[in-house]
């Protein structure tokens, strides 16, 4: 198929799956529709006929149409009432294998200062980000890998892991940034430009961090928003001083994230390069032994964070809504959703 026609993903009519569904329609930027894949080896748990997606950019539109019984379920919420719905009960919240960062070019002033990128990562006081702008139960990231991947012994990576910064460290954020200046030997701070991409709920995460900067580190830092292809081409070119990502797992293991960070690795945008690391990693992909391969990526990501070439903000939260008559849909913390064992009953 893929030789036959290069594109076959781009389509309906000709793209491959072999899950519990199979697309039958795709208007682009509207809608998809699947049904039930009566040649799926387990067909008999799969409870229903398909499924019916609609895109809609609008959250207000999507909680709306959710209201009104257009919509079984919804993925996403208003983020004015996030907090209003999450209390209530009527939204929930998953843990989720993500994380908000804001990312440091360590050859763009003055973050090539492994110091004054420290003082970045500790001045910002993340439980009041999350509680008052993030709204989402998120958890306060003091460390790069998320929570979600569990040990050979079952517990969780990010639990055995443990926290590498305190959150609001204002005192020694300020000492860290006193001594990089010195180390570069400046008496100002050259200027620093936070760019993030368009969206409301960005902006108000970038305004935030541009106050505590302000407050607690007195750095004037000026705040630029792109277009989303823009600033992706942009990031991807290494050319922002300091800028957003959200990363989530692509698939269930902490090396996702450690692999990133590899010099020249696509995903680095930083220009980052350490050849311990590299070695480290490169050690981790070649060990079969999982005990003795977790503890090498609890090794690198030490040194990562010894290194700080991150702001890490969040660690992410899945929030939705799904009808009183729904049941069964699985929501992994790593990966997308699992519509197999999914039921509508009668209203």
């Amino acid at each position: 198929m893929v030789e036959s026609n290069p594109n076959f993903a781009a389509e309906a009519s000709t793209l491959v799956s072999n899950g519990p569904f199979k697309i039958t329609e795709w208007v682009h930027d509207q809608s998809v529709k699947v049904e039930k894949n009566e040649g799926y080896w387990d067909k008999d748990s799969v409870k229903y006929a398909g499924i019916d997606w609609v895109m809609v950019n609008d959250e207000n539109t999507q909680y709306q149409m959710y209201k009104t019984g257009q919509l079984d379920m919804i993925q996403t919420v208003p983020n004015d009432m996030k907090k209003q719905l999450i209390d209530s009960g009527e939204a929930k919240v998953e843990p989720e294998a993500s994380i908000y960062y804001y990312r440091m070019n360590v050859k763009m002033e003055p973050f090539q200062n492994a110091n004054i990128r420290k003082a970045f990562a500790l001045a910002i006081d993340r439980q009041a980000l999350i509680d008052n702008v993030a709204q989402g139960k998120q958890l306060p990231a003091l460390a790069h890998i998320p929570v979600g991947f569990p040990e050979p012994d079952g517990r969780d990576f990010r639990e055995v892991g443990g926290d590498f910064i305190k959150d609001n460290d204002v005192e020694q954020a300020k000492a860290l940034l006193k001594k990089g200046m010195e180390e570069e030997g400046y008496t100002t701070l050259p200027p620093v430009t936070l760019t993030y991409n368009t969206s409301d709920a960005h902006k108000q995460i970038a305004q935030v961090l541009q106050e505590m900067y302000k407050k607690n580190l007195g750095v004037d830092v000026k705040l630029e928003n792109k277009e989303w292809k823009v600033f992706l081409a942009d990031q991807r070119a290494r050319q922002l001083q300091i800028s957003r990502s959200t990363i989530p797992a692509d698939y269930g293991d902490p090396l996702n994230y450690l692999e990133l960070f590899v010099t020249d690795h696509p995903g680095n945008r930083i220009n980052y390069s350490n050849k311990e690391y590299d070695a480290l990693v490169e050690k981790i992909r070649n060990t079969a032994d999982e005990k003795e391969r977790f503890q090498l990526m609890h090794d690198a990501e030490k040194m990562f964070m010894d290194d700080m070439p991150l702001v890490p903000i969040y660690f992410g939260t899945k929030v939705f809504m799904d009808q009183p008559n729904v049941k069964g849909i699985i929501r992994h913390p790593v990966g997308t959703l699992d519509f197999k064992w999914a039921e509508i009953s009668k209203k």
